[in-house]
Order: structure tokens, then C-alpha cells, then sequence
């Protein structure tokens, strides 16, 4: 594995871990509906989780594999893991994402009174 696979597992490994959790800490914020609070939720969770989740399976099948020994325990591996799991995770991410977006957008007909509250400080500051 060269240098430029290392730096793709990573960042596909690593970066939807930081997506789901910056938007995780939304967990206590207000939504429109109780259904759009859990959806955020799962969504986040999912999107954190996911590549974990998929390298979890992968060891577990190739542990199963091993010990049914069943042909080429690699080929078996790749194929349940990559073809069939690794197809329905990255749906799952791409479904995901696209959710958080929507729903930041969604989320702004029902703000809270408080984010049209003008703080007495800022009338302090000098404009130019």
C-alpha cells in the first residue's frame, strides 16, 4: 500500500467521523418536530460511525472465513465487505449528508425568538 492509498484511507476513514461529530453537537438544539431531532441524531451517529462499522464487519467476516475455511478467505472477504456492505454504507453516507444539509436549511422555518434578540453589547461597538 503506497503513500497516496494511505492518505485516501485516512481521509475516508477519519474525515466522516469529523463530519458526524461536529454536527453531533446539535444533539441539545431545538428542531421543528420531535421526528426531525431523532432523524438529525441518526443521521450524525451513522455518519460517525460508519466506516467503523464497516471495518468491524470486515474483521468479523474474515474471522468467520478463517474458521469454516472457506476457499480464499481474502476474495470472500472482499466481496461481502466491499461489494455488498461497503455499496449499502457508502449509500447510507451519501444519504446521510445529503440529510444534514437539507435539514440545516429546513430547521430555519421554527427558530427559536432568541436568535432575533439583538445583545446590548453590540450597540457599544463604533460602526464605520
Amino acid at each position: 500500500m503506497g503513500y497516496r492509498d494511505r492518505l485516501q484511507f485516512a481521509f475516508g476513514f477519519f474525515l466522516p467521523t469529523v463530519y458526524g461529530g461536529v454536527h453531533l453537537s446539535a444533539w441539545n438544539f431545538e428542531f421543528p418536530t420531535p421526528v426531525e431531532s431523532v432523524l438529525w441524531k441518526v443521521t450524525c451517529i451513522f455518519t460517525a460511525t460508519a466506516a467503523y462499522s464497516l471495518l468491524l464487519v470486515a474483521m468479523v467476516i474474515y474471522g468467520i472465513t478463517r474458521l469454516v475455511r472457506i476457499g480464499d478467505a481474502d476474495e470472500v472477504v472482499e466481496l461481502i465487505t466491499f461489494d455488498i456492505v461497503g455499496r449499502a454504507v457508502l449509500y447510507g453516507l451519501i444519504f446521510c449528508r445529503i440529510y444534514i444539509v437539507v435539514e440545516a436549511f429546513v430547521s430555519l422555518r421554527a427558530v427559536p425568538i432568541g436568535v432575533y434578540l439583538t445583545p446590548a453589547w453590540i450597540q457599544m461597538i463604533p460602526h464605520v
